[in-house]
């Protein structure tokens, strides 16, 4: 009689874990169609940050150059 209790008692601690797993991974928070579209919204503003960032770095390094002044200077003169 013993066994039998001990193999009941397993029976229902697997059956109640598997109950339990199952209410839980129900309750996980589900994906939003709507947050996969903010995430590539946020990819693309992120590119076009980056994209002018570099058009500055590009247009300081020709306003300082010193060729491009000492140019600007014999355009001013003429």
């Amino acid at each position: 009689m013993r066994l039998f209790e001990f193999i009941l008692a397993v029976v229902v601690i697997v059956l109640t874990y598997s109950a339990f797993m199952s209410i839980f991974k129900g309750r996980q928070k589900k994906p939003d169609p709507g947050e996969a579209e903010m995430e590539a919204d946020r990819i693309a503003e992120r590119e076009r940050i980056e994209n002018l960032e570099e058009r500055v770095r590009v247009l300081e390094k020709i306003v300082t150059d010193r060729k491009a002044s000492l140019h600007r200077q014999f355009s001013d003169l003429e």
